[in-house]
């Protein structure tokens, strides 16, 4: 026997500590990024600006005489609507140029100017250059003759302007629809003017407020013939009064490309999202009806000043109907807070996007995190039953006084360079099961179950019977005796310790293999290196020395192949 004890110990720590997937759990919080939690996620809280939508504004609707326009994102295309014949065409946005509505409102944008809203004309005038208008050459053609005083609480901006080439004098308005429309005494319609009624102000109001519900800022746009008599001064009076409408346009921040396809997967992964923004009530519930992140028949909208109203019994309350959908706006960080640690305190796990932490990327990390702990009871399984089995051929060891079957190297040669691969790729394995379905139960991932101990047991049992009866054939088959001393370096360990490694090599190779639901590319790329380097350090003379292990004969191959043989039997049958 060998005598020293503290090997023994050693090998013994070895044998029931499972080194891999201490190393998996470091591998997928520092290099994959991938923390555990994420894929236990049920919550996710979420910013608006930068978050759902981009940073920037485009312009999202126009409204003139009977036309509807309504702008695609992240494209040059534009969607005509004739509320009227109730057709509608989708046109590239060069080909409004030829409009007589569209290049009013585009000198309207060019020639006044408010500084306050110098982001939206910015925008408005990016859209104008698309539609085909050129900015210099308006400017050209208009020349500026007199600016009307503006404020914030009149909120409209008015330029006198004289066309060059046919001296005809026109003042231009654009601003806050309303206070366009309180300045107007007729509209544009199928290109004549007529007079702006109460039923059609109606209309015109009513279509402000829809725009405004979905979350747009709206610019209106008038103009207003002059006298061909250019004077010296125009006044607010002369120069806004009885103008003519001619449209508006509403302006809101680009949805963010494939968000749509993100919020369905969270909504049908059973992942409820809360809008917590600190914009304007109005976008936040746009923007959650049109990412469908709200049941449109049952939600509430709460503000940041009425939340503050709210005590945390009464929110904790509201928050406990997951039936109901919430859209928080116009919150501080603190209110921000306040709803998070109270989801948490009904035991939701929440995933916060912000800046850093985009919802599409949040969306693709849950899915892999779910994934990752759907594959965490098999390469955990795998390797537990594995460390179960080495104590138990230990166990088996000690009890009939026979030298342990594997050293400390060999035992970490099995970890380190086995099962650490070959659990590294069964967690990147692809399940029969969607996990981003309602059925599909996040928490689930715990592997002492009566589920996964019989299964656990089997393989258990399996590699113990195996490899001990391996282990022990050969040791008697190389002139063991019980209770005969055997050095390290004596042949009959040598053979018998390095059949019983190349078994469960093989062993922990075979029963991966069955563990997999598809075709596994990483797998099998593991597989054979994993392969190639236990027989390299078997076959090749300045390893196997080094290591404490011994070549291997021809028939020595072919017991293993045997025992192979005899396992994939059994796997198949158990499958």
């Amino acid at each position: 026997m060998i005598t020293s004890e503290i090997p023994q110990i050693v090998a013994f720590i070895l044998a029931a500590t499972p080194l891999n997937l201490f190393i998996i759990k470091k591998i997928n919080k520092f290099i994959f990024k991938n923390h555990p939690k994420i894929g236990q996620t049920t919550t996710i809280c979420t910013n608006i600006t930068g978050n759902l939508t981009e940073k920037y504004l485009i312009v999202r609707s126009v409204l003139f005489d009977r036309f509807k326009l309504t702008a695609e994102d992240h494209s040059d295309l534009i969607k005509i609507e004739d509320q009227q014949a109730k057709t509608e065409i989708l046109i590239e946005k060069i080909a409004l140029q030829k409009d007589d509505f569209i290049q009013l409102m585009a000198i309207c944008s060019n020639v006044c100017h408010f500084k306050k809203i110098q982001d939206l004309e910015y925008v408005m005038l990016k859209f104008f250059q698309k539609c085909g208008f050129n900015g210099h050459k308006i400017n050209k053609e208009y020349e500026q003759i007199a600016n009307i005083p503006s404020s914030e609480d009149k909120k409209i901006s008015t330029t006198v302007v004289i066309k060059n080439d046919t001296k005809e004098i026109f003042s231009f308005s654009k601003g806050h629809p309303e206070k366009i429309l309180e300045k107007c005494s007729r509209i544009l319609l199928n290109n004549t003017k007529i007079d702006l009624d109460a039923n059609i102000r109606r209309k015109i109001k009513k279509e402000i407020e829809r725009l405004e519900n979905n979350g747009q800022k709206i610019i209106g746009f008038s103009y207003k013939g002059l006298p061909l008599k250019r004077f010296d001064n125009y006044t607010e009076s002369f120069a806004e009064n009885e103008m003519t409408f001619i449209g508006m346009l509403g302006l809101t921040n680009a949805i963010k490309k494939d968000i749509l396809t993100s919020t369905e997967k969270a909504t049908n992964a059973g992942i409820k999202t809360y809008v917590i923004s600190d914009v304007k009530e109005k976008k936040a519930i746009a923007l959650a009806q049109i990412l469908k992140l709200v049941n449109p028949q049952y939600f509430e909208s709460i503000t940041g000043s009425y939340l503050e109203d709210i005590s945390d019994h009464k929110l904790d309350k509201m928050l406990g109907n997951k039936e109901k959908d919430f859209v928080f706006s116009q919150l501080s960080e603190p209110q921000k807070m306040r709803i998070m640690n109270i989801l948490r305190k009904h035991g939701e796990t929440v995933a916060i996007s912000d800046v850093h932490n985009q919802y599409k990327d949040i969306v693709e990390s849950i899915e892999k995190g779910r994934l990752s702990n759907k594959n965490y009871i098999k390469y955990t399984r795998h390797t537990l039953s594995l460390k179960f089995a080495e104590i138990a051929i230990f166990l088996f060891a000690v009890l009939i006084k026979a030298p342990l079957p594997l050293t400390i190297t060999s035992l970490l040669l099995i970890e380190i360079f086995v099962n650490l691969g070959l659990g590294l790729s069964l967690k990147q394995d692809k399940t029969e099961i969607d996990v981003m379905n309602k059925n599909f139960n996040p928490s689930i991932n715990k592997i002492f179950t009566k589920k996964n101990l019989r299964p656990m047991f089997i393989d258990t049992l399996v590699i113990s019977i195996f490899a001990g009866a391996l282990y022990v054939f050969n040791l008697v088959r190389f002139g063991w005796v019980q209770n005969e001393t055997l050095l390290q370096t004596d042949n009959a360990y040598l053979k018998a310790t390095t059949i019983t490694f190349s078994f469960l090599v093989i062993y922990q190779i075979i029963k991966s293999f069955y563990l997999t639901s598809h075709k596994n590319s990483y797998l099998l790329l593991t597989s054979i290196i994993t392969a190639l380097c236990a027989y390299t350090m078997i076959n090749f003379e300045f390893l196997s020395n080094k290591i404490g292990f011994t070549s291997l004969e021809t028939i020595d191959y072919q017991i293993l192949g045997f025992y192979a043989l005899i396992v994939i039997i059994i796997e198949h049958l158990r499958k």
